[in-house]
């Protein structure tokens, strides 16, 4: 076991679940900006360096002692999220099914990842919503310069538009 001082503080070690056929964890250090404005959450997915390239990993724990000799442990390039993207409860039975079933504990963890979020995209889809302008509600009442000829289907959207103020996604108009 290994303590290591910084500025008179015991240091943080990040636990880390990496997408890997090897049945271990990997400790890390913080990256150089710190700790993220929620602290170090079970959940947060981090950017590593691994091997030659780089991987995605989930934080296990931070830890205050680690087996890895100082010299081999790596910082954290970046960290993915602001709040964990797995809770409490999905983060222990990932671990239990990782130790019943003898499976790499990254490879159970990447498996229950969506393929975008094991990649390192945002956890947050981009959601954009339709809504109605004011040429479309002019256009709806018929007081448009140079006046609008509207279709039926037309007209029905921006009915559909008008009665929905915080606006629609395209999923829900297209159902």
């Amino acid at each position: 076991r290994v303590i290591h001082r910084m500025c008179g503080q015991p240091m943080v070690y990040l636990r880390l679940a990496i997408d890997t056929p090897l049945r271990r964890t990997f400790d890390y250090l913080p990256p150089a900006e710190g700790a993220p404005a929620g602290g170090w959450q079970p959940g947060l997915r981090l950017a590593v360096p691994f091997g030659r390239g780089e991987a995605v990993g989930v934080l296990l724990e931070a830890v205050g002692t680690t087996e890895v000799p100082a010299a081999k442990l790596r910082q954290v390039l970046a960290t993915l999220d602001t709040e964990p993207v797995l809770d409490a409860v999905t983060l222990g039975l990932l671990r239990w099914a990782a130790d019943y079933y003898h499976h790499p504990i990254g490879e159970v963890f990447a498996a229950a990842l969506p393929v975008l979020l094991r990649q390192g995209r945002a956890a947050q889809a981009d959601r954009r919503l339709w809504s109605l302008t004011g040429a479309g509600g002019a256009a709806l009442e018929g007081t448009a310069v140079p006046p609008a000829r509207l279709g039926k289907r037309q007209r029905e959207a921006l009915e559909l538009l008008r009665t929905h103020d915080a606006g629609l996604t395209l999923a829900y108009y297209a159902a």
